[in-house]
């Protein structure tokens, strides 16, 4: 019952977004031949084809990093989080007092 719902749901929703959306397109479509004719529209037809099929840009860094500039955040052997450990002793507390009698 509960993924009947959830499907009619997900329907619905993706309807009123390709409604919205067929209504901008037609807005702005509208609005570029009334301001500069069939040339208007596809200047903005063309600006849509190549938002929609352009080339996504890379979502990782492609040139080569650069070493050994600029401050270098992870270089403590010990960082602050770490240091409790060794002031406080091993931990077993038996095994500890075994050593340092």
């Amino acid at each position: 019952m509960l993924r009947t719902v959830m499907l009619w749901a997900s329907l619905a929703l993706w309807l009123a977004i390709a409604a919205t959306a067929l209504i901008v397109v037609l807005a702005v479509g509208l609005a570029a031949y009334f301001a500069f004719g069939w040339l208007g529209v596809g200047a903005v037809a063309v600006f849509v084809l190549i938002v929609f099929f352009g080339k996504d840009p890379p979502t990782e860094q492609t040139g080569p990093r650069r070493k050994g500039k600029g401050l270098n955040l992870n270089d403590d052997p010990n960082p602050w989080y770490m240091q409790s450990q060794y002031r406080f002793g091993s931990g077993n507390s038996a095994a500890h007092n075994r050593w340092h009698k």
